[in-house]
């Protein structure tokens, strides 16, 4: 099975390279405002759960939400320059999006694991 073949099998269908090229140059273009915005929302939510949720455990989930925020940000400034392929563009920039939904569905844990019980509806 060749490798075009087997990505198609798995759901990940692309046009012609010119037009993914440019999907991947919006993509990048809007990705630090993403990751500005994902940040300001975390502090947000750090906020608003601080008295219904241990707060080590908020400051332990907020410093690896930044940490892995900052680790998307250098990995876009370095290596999403240096591919010229857009499909491995493409994926860096999906797996990218996936870290950060692994990190705000980590949340989801954080609450049920050291929130306040009458405060989980």
């Amino acid at each position: 099975m060749t490798r075009r073949h087997l990505l198609s099998e798995i759901g990940l269908r692309w046009r012609e390279p010119a037009v993914l090229r440019g999907q991947v140059a919006l993509m990048r273009r809007s990705f630090p405002t993403t990751l500005v915005a994902s940040t300001a929302s975390a502090l947000l939510c750090v906020w608003m759960m601080y008295t219904i949720v241990q707060p080590m455990a908020l400051w332990i989930w907020l410093a690896t939400h930044i940490a892995t925020i900052g680790g998307i940000f250098i990995s876009l400034r370095r290596g999403m320059d240096n591919a010229d392929d857009p499909y491995t563009k493409a994926r860096w920039l999906m797996l990218c999006m996936a870290a950060i939904g692994i990190t705000w569905g980590s949340l989801v844990w954080v609450c049920l694991l050291f929130g306040k019980p009458e405060a989980m509806v």
